[in-house]
């Protein structure tokens, strides 16, 4: 399943030859701007330790075994994003740890990690890219656990009754109630298995054509991870793609750009207004009419977590309306600012939200330790299809990031 992970990547920089060998080369469709490399991060790249590549378990310790000694502080559209890290950092790590064939098998594996949950995007928007500019951060929930799993091994080892030694008994260990997985982070990652053939090795190979120390399987490994990460591109939305040939020929290359930004208002408000109506519809309804948390305090959980969510979503349904009516009245948009002028009248909504966001975040992670039906219909809720596996955080800060996002694209 993790080779079918589709996903987006963008070029790396040109490094310079001391870590070109640590760091490897893109095949990405996308080119970035060059950025700094972290030369803490390569220092450390130098020295990782070998792991089986396939082992996803492995990969994830590893990874964040390293990648925890470089967290930093960065600020992205105005926003202050503390202990987090690049996607060119992630994929520079992973590319070392599985000593990948190429940067684009490293995404792929990074997003099957991604997938697990063990970091994410800090907007809680897109797939992990191979890009200076996007970052990530580790989820506390998997952190907690992957920290809690190494802990109750090392306390079982350490753990000797020195009486029972010393009278020469059995020691006798008593099993905790609640056991620990082995590692909240598993799967096996079939594109890199060995084969399973005791007689093959990477300098001869064996018969089966399915070997994967055959060039042809290197070869068909490398591609797949390469059409993966181009899948994603090919679906972006833009302005170009939806109108008629002859709109688009008729118009500048300055202007392009401009319809194109002003096209990104336009369906990125859709996309937005959409979030919302599923966190109302999938996260809220259910936790207002079910049992899942204790009635007595259902109401003050949900006004703690939600806020005025829904005052919210009232005020971008209108804007949204105003904006659609406005791209229908030609293909070629000439403004939109008279239509925001109006909206930003009325963003007390999104002031006292936004004040209690952090508030949000503690209480739902509070509810989560307590209360196990909770963490139940949140798993069960990433997984339905229109959540896109971005989890409950997504939607909940998509207010703050939306809203840090208006000037930009407006002053583009």
């Amino acid at each position: 399943r993790s080779s079918e992970i589709p996903g987006s990547g963008s070029r790396l920089a040109p490094k310079t030859p001391m870590t070109s060998d640590v760091l490897g080369s893109a095949i990405s469709p996308n080119t970035a701007v060059a950025a700094p490399v972290n030369t803490e991060l390569v220092t450390l790249l130098e020295n990782v330790k070998p792991v089986y590549p396939a082992m996803l378990s492995l990969v994830a310790n590893s990874f964040y075994e390293i990648m925890s000694q470089v967290l930093q502080t960065h600020t992205r559209n105005g926003l202050e994003y503390t202990e987090c890290f690049t996607g060119r950092d992630a994929v520079d790590a992973i590319y070392a740890i599985i000593k990948a064939a190429d940067r684009n098998l490293a995404i792929v594996v990074g997003r099957a990690l991604e997938q697990q949950k063990l970091f994410h995007d800090v907007d809680y928007e897109k797939r992990l890219r191979d890009d200076s500019n996007e970052l990530y951060a580790f989820d506390g929930d998997t952190i907690r656990a992957l920290t809690r799993v190494e802990t109750t091994a090392e306390d079982d080892d350490d753990e000797v009754d020195e009486t029972s030694t010393l009278n020469h008994e059995p020691v006798i260990r008593q099993e905790p109630e609640e056991r620990v997985p082995a590692s909240v982070i598993n799967g096996i990652f079939v594109m890199l298995t060995d084969c399973y053939s005791p007689t093959c090795s990477s300098t001869q190979p064996c018969y089966s054509v399915t070997c994967p120390r055959q060039r042809s399987q290197q070869d068909h490994l490398r591609k797949t991870a390469k059409s993966n990460v181009a899948t994603e591109m090919k679906q972006e939305k833009l302005w170009s793609m939806s109108v008629p040939k002859e709109v688009l020929k008729s118009v500048s290359r300055d202007e392009l750009d401009r319809q194109e930004r002003l096209y990104e208002v336009f369906y990125g408000e859709k996309d937005y207004v959409r979030d919302l109506c599923i966190l109302r519809d999938l996260y809220m309804k259910p936790l207002h009419n079910g049992d899942i948390v204790r009635e007595d305090r259902r109401k003050n959980f949900i006004t703690k977590v939600f806020k005025n969510a829904l005052a919210i979503l009232a005020e971008n349904m209108e804007l949204q309306r105003a904006l659609e009516r406005r791209q229908k009245e030609n293909f070629v948009c000439y403004q939109v600012g008279d239509v925001f002028l109006s909206f930003v009248q009325n963003l007390e909504a999104y002031l006292e939200y936004c004040a209690n966001q952090p508030y949000s975040m503690y209480f739902l992670e509070a509810e989560k330790r307590t209360n196990s039906k909770v963490v139940d219909f949140l798993e069960k809720t990433d997984r339905r299809p229109e959540c896109r596996k971005l989890g409950v955080q997504h939607f909940l800060t998509r207010p703050p990031t939306r809203l840090a996002r208006y000037p930009l694209v407006l002053k583009a």
